[in-house]
C-alpha cells in the first residue's frame, strides 16, 4: 500500500475455541488517500465488501468505491467497483450490505438528473453488471442510500434528507 492518509482497512477477527483473533488486516491496492476503506462492511461467508467513499475512480476525486474480498487459503483483494459515471463527492461505498451473493452499495450524495445529493444505490448480482436504483421522486437532499440492508428479495434504504 502506498503510503497515503486514512487510505483505510478491513480487519478481520476470527472466533476461535470462544476467543476472538485478529486474523487479517484488507488493504485496497492502490487506495487514494482519503478513501477511507472499511467505512462501511459487509461479510458473509467468504466473502467481505469494505466501502472505501471517498477513493478516486477514473479520475474523479473522492467519487467513492467498494472493495471486495474472497477467501481462499487467506484473504485476498478480488476487484474494486465503482458507479459507471463516477461524480465527485457522490460518497460511492458509504453504505454497503452483501447477502446471497447479491451486493448492495450506496452513493448518497450522487447527483440524480439536476437533483444534487439526491442519491443513488448500486446493485450486482454474482460477478454481473451494477444496476442503478434512484427514487422515481428524488430530489436535492435526499441522500438515499445513506444506509442500506438486504433481505431476501428486499432492499431498504435510509434517506434522512427527504422532506414531508
Amino acid at each position: 500500500v502506498q503510503q497515503f492518509l486514512d487510505q483505510g482497512a478491513g480487519i478481520v477477527f476470527d472466533e476461535i475455541g470462544g476467543n476472538w483473533s485478529f486474523t487479517a488486516r484488507l488493504e485496497v491496492p492502490g487506495a487514494f488517500a482519503l478513501a477511507g476503506y472499511g467505512s462501511s462492511v459487509a461479510i458473509e461467508g467468504d466473502s467481505i465488501v469494505l466501502g472505501g467513499p471517498g477513493d478516486a475512480v477514473d479520475g474523479t476525486f473522492q467519487a467513492g468505491a467498494a472493495a471486495i474480498f474472497t477467501l481462499g487459503a487467506q484473504w485476498t483483494f478480488s476487484e474494486r467497483l465503482g458507479a459507471f459515471q463516477p461524480q465527485e463527492q457522490a460518497g460511492f461505498g458509504q453504505s454497503v450490505s452483501l447477502q446471497n451473493g447479491r451486493i448492495a452499495i450506496s452513493a448518497p450524495q450522487e447527483m440524480v438528473g439536476s437533483q444534487v445529493a439526491a442519491g443513488a444505490i448500486y446493485v450486482r448480482r454474482g460477478a454481473g453488471l451494477l444496476e442503478r436504483l434512484v427514487a422515481t421522486d428524488a430530489r436535492a437532499g435526499d441522500r438515499l442510500g445513506t444506509q442500506l440492508a438486504l433481505c431476501g428479495n428486499r432492499l431498504l434504504a435510509g434517506a434522512p434528507g427527504v422532506d414531508i
